[in-house]
């Protein structure tokens, strides 16, 4: 109708007479025009509803997308969470070995031992308990002590002493300071062992439990917060009454006897000097005979640097021994304290 309006007032003179004719072609061109305008209208606007439409239901989709995306995202990130959480192990659960128990008590707890001996590893000990304990009152052997080292830690003293004073040192760095990837190689090694042990002539094989529950105490240890980690494993490792001890001596003796087997050269020694691997290696409380091809077997095949303090105490001077390694990717330094008989742990200056 405005349009109508407009083209009427636009062509109409005041005073002025009407063509009636020229009025009713204007206005039906007019009522012409104003339709063909309120069909262009009509579809701009249908074709506006339709874009909306189109863009509410491509942000529809893509809300719906995003959706899905977020839950799939988050299942993928529980399912790599499940798998690096696992349940914590508690010290409580831990089973005990029922074969470690009476081997504990037909050797351990059979002797009369001194409360200050009974821990497997001892406290640190200052300079001045290690020259009472190996200067021997000679000032040259003092010295060369001072010069070397800054104090120590006394393994009980029975036929596990190697194996104690290198385990203490070797599994703190995997417990404490290995890397998480290190960590799951070393559980990978352990599951590979049979957990063999030798007591009283009887060979013992295939302890699948001694090995599930030693897994479950590295696990336990492992899990615990960095600031009491260590005192922890110490803890365990040193407890007369505690298995720990026990598992980790029969599993350092199953990685040894593994690479020993695997390596020519070990083997080769031992046979030419005629010794029994089996036996020398296996049997509980048992100081192998060949030690010093052990030590340099462990350093060339757990990538471990070895400085073993010899006193000897004939010539009266203390012998510095490096096993170093020349892999590149050295896990750590184990300092062996030794006079004929007996290892400790040593604690060098640096």
């Amino acid at each position: 109708m405005n349009i109508i309006k407009a083209f009427i007032i636009r062509n109409y003179r005041f005073n002025k007479p009407i063509n009636k004719s020229y009025i009713l072609f204007g206005i039906v061109f007019a009522i012409g025009f104003a339709k063909f305008l309120n069909d262009k209208n009509q579809k701009k606007k249908n074709s506006e509803i339709l874009k909306n439409n189109d863009q509410k239901n491509e942000q529809n989709n893509d809300q719906h997308n995003d959706q899905n995306n977020d839950q799939h995202n988050e299942t993928v990130n529980e399912n790599k969470i499940q798998k690096i959480i696992k349940p914590q192990v508690q010290l409580q659960d831990i089973k005990k070995s029922q074969l470690l128990d009476q081997i504990y008590d037909q050797t351990l707890r059979a002797r009369d031992v001194p409360e200050e001996f009974k821990s497997f590893i001892s406290d640190e000990k200052q300079l001045d308990f290690l020259l009472d304990e190996y200067g021997m009152n000679n000032e040259k052997i003092q010295e060369q002590l001072t010069n070397h080292l800054k104090g120590m830690r006394r393994a009980r003293g029975d036929g596990n002493c190697f194996y104690t004073s290198f385990g203490f040192q070797y599994l703190r760095y995997i417990f404490i300071k290995s890397s998480d990837q290190q960590f799951e190689d070393f559980i990978k090694m352990v599951q590979q062992l049979p957990f063999s042990v030798i007591h009283s002539d009887q060979m013992y094989e295939q302890n699948e439990e001694m090995n599930q529950i030693f897994i479950d105490y590295c696990q336990y240890i492992r899990a615990i917060d960095l600031e009491s980690r260590e005192q922890e494993f110490i803890k365990l490792f040193s407890n007369p009454e505690g298995q720990f001890y026990g598992l980790c001596i029969i599993f350092l003796r199953n990685i040894i006897y593994k690479l020993c087997l695997e390596d020519e050269e070990t083997k080769m020694v031992f046979e030419v000097i005629e010794m029994n691997l089996q036996q020398q290696i296996l049997t509980w409380e048992f100081d192998c005979e060949n030690n010093q091809s052990i030590i340099n077997l462990l350093s060339r095949k757990l990538l471990i640097d070895i400085i073993l303090y010899y006193v000897d105490e004939d010539a009266r001077v203390l012998k510095v021994q490096e096993y170093k390694n020349e892999n590149e990717q050295i896990l750590l330094q184990v300092n062996l304290l030794f006079r004929p008989g007996h290892y400790n742990v040593a604690i060098p200056n640096h």
